[in-house]
């Protein structure tokens, strides 16, 4: 079971509220190609859209709200050329 349905089954179990918002900081992308996927680093950007996208549904999907990502800082930018145009092209889809 992933994590995100973990949380929502025990909030649902706590009896807790479903938040209105809520907030995503988008990090560790390139780790999780090289020391999971054993992939470039632009596979763990897709894998990080493709989870950002499933996560954004399942909040669609329990009632919240509002959701903020944090995907791109100005740092991004300083990298390597093909890891940039990777990463807007990204943010194109």
């Amino acid at each position: 079971m992933k994590w995100i349905h973990k949380l929502l089954l025990n909030i649902f179990k706590k009896g807790g509220h479903i938040p209105n918002k809520i907030a995503f900081i988008m990090d560790g992308n390139r780790w999780y190609a090289k020391e999971v996927l054993k992939a470039e680093k632009q596979a763990g950007h897709k894998h990080g859209l493709d989870w950002m996208i499933e996560a954004v549904e399942w909040c669609n999907l329990v009632g919240i709200k509002e959701v903020s990502v944090f995907a791109l800082s100005n740092d991004n930018l300083k990298r390597e050329k093909k890891e940039v145009e990777t990463l807007m092209n990204l943010a194109k889809e």
